[in-house]
């Protein structure tokens, strides 16, 4: 069976056009997905950054010396829900945790706050988000 040069030649260069065509499109593809995938990283970034700088308005809530310990700030709570959507499984479980805390000691004003366990719960949380950085590095 011979093949007909023609044919041959006619289908190599319709290869040699759509070749660089379909690269340019993969790597446009590709390069988008590293785009989204760094933004979303600096945008992971600045949230726990601010989760980290909103721990403050839990240290004034803890130190109010009021009996009636009403909630955190809400500047608190909205950084709050912004990192648990953005946070893996380990660091929603330890802001869980500090919810859960954070209801007790509100529901119950007759209960003290265990300062230490606090802060030291606050500190988990702040090197669970660095791991999750990390890990999440691009």
């Amino acid at each position: 069976m011979d093949i007909n040069p023609i044919i041959l030649s006619s289908v190599v260069s319709i290869f040699a056009l759509l070749v660089p065509v379909i690269t340019s499109i993969v790597d446009r593809k590709t390069q988008l997905q590293l785009k989204n995938l760094d933004l979303f990283y600096k945008e992971k970034s600045d949230i726990y950054q601010r989760f980290c700088t909103s721990t403050k308005y839990l240290t004034y809530w803890i130190y109010n010396e009021s009996d009636d310990r009403g909630l955190p700030n809400d500047k608190y709570y909205e950084i709050h829900r912004l990192a648990y959507l953005v946070s893996n499984d380990k660091v929603r479980s330890l802001l869980d945790l500090l919810t859960k805390e954070i209801n007790l000691y509100h529901d119950d004003i007759t209960l003290d706050i265990n300062i230490l366990e606090f802060n030291n719960l606050i500190d988990k949380i702040i090197k669970s988000m660095n791991e999750d950085l990390q890990n999440y590095r691009p």
